[in-house]
Formats: C-alpha cells, structure tokens, sequence
C-alpha cells in the first residue's frame, strides 16, 4: 500500500520495507476515533482498507473543507512531520480522525520514520517535497499564520488562489 500512497511511491522497494516493518497495524470499528483534535502529533497513518473521516478543529485551522474522508492509500496525520516556527513546542493535531465503517491502517513513528528516511540519500528530501505538495493539494495547507500571539496552522482557500498572505512559509 506504502507503493500506492503519494509521498512514498518513487521510493526504492527495499526503503518501503523498512518503512513498512516501523509501522503498526491497527483496526478500527465504525465512528471509532482514531485521535482527537489538540493530541500530540507522533505517528502518520496510512489507510490499508476502509475509510477515515478527517475533520478540522475550526479552532486550530481555517481550513477550505473542514471535513475530508479519505480511503485506501491515503496517508493522514501529517501534522506529525510539521515543525512548529517557533521550534519550542511539540506539533499537534489539527484534526480529529474517525473511521467510517470497518477501517485498518499502518501507524508509523514520525521520528522513525525520519530516522529511515535520512539513511537513504535524497528520499527525506523526495518524501518531504511530496508531503507537501499533497498537503497544499488536498487540504490547501499554506503555512502558519501568529495569531494573539501563538503560531497556528494557516490554509488558503481554493476560491482565492491570487490572495496574497502573510503567512510564514511551512516547513517538514
């Protein structure tokens, strides 16, 4: 399924392995929560079977759609691989994800996977640049934005795409 999921399909087989033995499988029963909006941020997922309803907490981001569901090959809980701008504080959840019907799916370390990444030339930098291209894509991710004086998550709007804005740059 790793092969199938955009942020890790050009990867070397012998990486997605690797990759794949980090990972946990884990099944979920219909409307169970996988995490809560405002958790600790340390795992991504990739959605083996099933499917998985991805909502944004208004109160953490200003999302274009503020509900996603999302199927097989799917990968959510990026805001794992997100560094904060300030850099003192852990990265959390910016949604709350539930499955819908049966759902299974790979949990993987974000560290580790970090980690497995970086012994392999290019592929942190490969992988990355997907992540974030599928997150500007899917969910219109643009950065983060100081507001009373916290960073918090930032998106564009898909009707505004010419709107210039004063966010800082996201990073990976």
């Amino acid at each position: 399924m790793l092969r199938l999921s955009v942020p890790f399909a050009a990867l070397p087989d012998a990486l997605l392995v690797r990759i794949s033995t980090l990972g946990r499988r884990a099944h979920y029963r219909d409307r169970e929560p996988i995490y809560d909006a405002g958790s600790a941020a340390e795992h991504i997922y990739v959605v083996l079977a099933g499917k998985v309803e991805h909502s944004f907490d208004p109160g953490r981001a200003v999302a274009r759609d503020l509900v996603k569901i999302v199927g097989p090959s799917a990968v959510f809980g990026w805001g794992a691989l997100l560094k904060p701008p300030s850099g003192n504080e852990p990265p959390i959840r910016l949604a709350k994800t539930t499955s819908l019907g049966e759902s299974e799916v790979l949990i993987i370390d974000a560290g580790q996977l970090m980690a497995a990444l970086d012994a392999e030339p290019g592929a942190k930098e490969a992988v990355l640049s997907r992540f974030a291209s599928m997150v500007r894509h899917l969910y219109g991710f643009a950065g983060f934005v100081k507001v009373r004086d916290q960073f918090v998550p930032a998106h564009i709007r898909a009707t505004d795409p010419g709107t210039a804005h004063d966010y800082d740059t996201f990073a990976f």
